[in-house]
């Protein structure tokens, strides 16, 4: 009723040309709406089938996913059980040749946690004497070791048969930190003994996966500080002598890294060192040997653990002598713009 009343107003307020106009306007807006509705319900439609394509591209995705993770698995497991990343999960079948224990029996696993147990008070030793070399060496067995016993099949058992062993790894692994101090205070201040500096930057790049280039510049640095600190003002110390003490450690500091860096017929002190300590040949030379174990107690260790030696994770490409030669000369100007400051502000008190 109230529809028709509007539209009889309608008819009595307006000329028929006006009601024209108006119902012209009405149709058009009627259209417009329609499109909008076509076109919202068009774009919810469209977005719709993306997210299904898109679903169908995810499901097809983790799919790939799980199958290479399979792949993977099969990869590692064949891996393992060639031996060639050193921890076996599978007893090999004996062929006469090879009669190492399994790594996971029971006398392979009381051996590897009988190393464990030895190592700490070895490298004590061994870090008390500044032998840090042979200290990196052991202290990479034992992680190598540590490693192979948590990725046995029984790791979980073994562990929970040995509590020992992550006391032992707790301890063992202080000692990482020691070893770096060490090596970095003996690089810093050796001043005669060329072994001493070669050994140490070995360990360094082995226990921190330095490499050749970062072993360069971290000796330089060291150096630098260390010549600097020689020519800070103390009032305990006279001009003299700690110009005398700077003169001594910027000279060894120059024979040292020509020394360790500079390559004489192909090949530095350094590359020959880290192709001795990675490539070593024969029972003798690997690290287990430095803890002097009976024969009949190495027996039980897999081969990998007997036969372990420890690797360059950085690069161990050669520098050669030119690139040695620029960075030493950065090192130098560096080296002599601070020093004629320092040793100014020296001799003027």
């Amino acid at each position: 009723m109230a529809n028709e009343d509007e539209v009889t107003l309608l008819f009595e307020r307006h000329s028929v040309a006006q009601v024209q106009e108006i119902l012209r306007k009405t149709r058009s807006n009627i259209e417009c709406k329609k499109e909008d509705l076509r076109v919202m319900v068009g774009e919810r439609y469209r977005d719709l089938i993306e997210a299904a394509d898109t679903i169908a591209e995810m499901r097809e995705s983790a799919e790939a996913i799980c199958n290479n993770i399979k792949t993977m698995e099969g990869l590692c497991e064949s891996l393992q059980q060639r031996g060639l990343i050193g921890f076996k999960t599978q007893s090999q079948q004996s062929d006469g040749k090879d009669r190492s224990p399994a790594p996971d029996s029971h006398y392979s696993v009381a051996v590897q946690v009988y190393l464990l147990v030895r190592v700490p008070e070895a490298l004590w030793g061994l870090t008390e004497h500044s032998q840090y070399l042979p200290a990196t060496q052991l202290l990479l067995l034992a992680h190598h070791t540590h490693t192979a016993l948590q990725l046995s099949p029984k790791a979980a058992k073994v562990f929970s048969w040995f509590p020992i062993i992550e006391r032992q790894w707790a301890s063992i692994t202080h000692f990482r930190s020691t070893i770096v101090r060490g090596c970095s205070n003996l690089i810093s201040y050796e001043a005669d003994n060329v072994q001493a500096v070669l050994d140490a930057v070995v360990s360094v790049m082995l226990v921190e996966c330095c490499s050749c280039a970062e072993a360069l510049s971290r000796v330089l640095h060291l150096r630098h500080a260390a010549l600097m600190a020689s020519i800070t003002l103390r009032p305990s110390a006279t001009a003299k002598a700690q110009i005398s003490q700077f003169t001594t450690l910027f000279l060894s500091s120059l024979h040292i890294i020509h020394a360790v860096f500079v390559g004489v017929e192909g090949k530095s002190l350094l590359e020959k060192r880290l192709q001795e300590i990675v490539q070593g040949e024969g029972e003798g030379s690997s690290p287990i040997s430095l803890l002097q174990e009976s024969s009949l107690t190495l027996s039980f260790l897999p081969q990998s653990t007997r036969n372990f030696r420890p690797s360059v994770q950085g690069s161990a490409k050669p520098l050669g002598n030119e690139l040695v030669k620029q960075q030493v000369v950065i090192w130098l100007n560096k080296v002599l713009d601070e020093a004629s400051k320092n040793l100014a502000t020296l001799l003027y008190h």
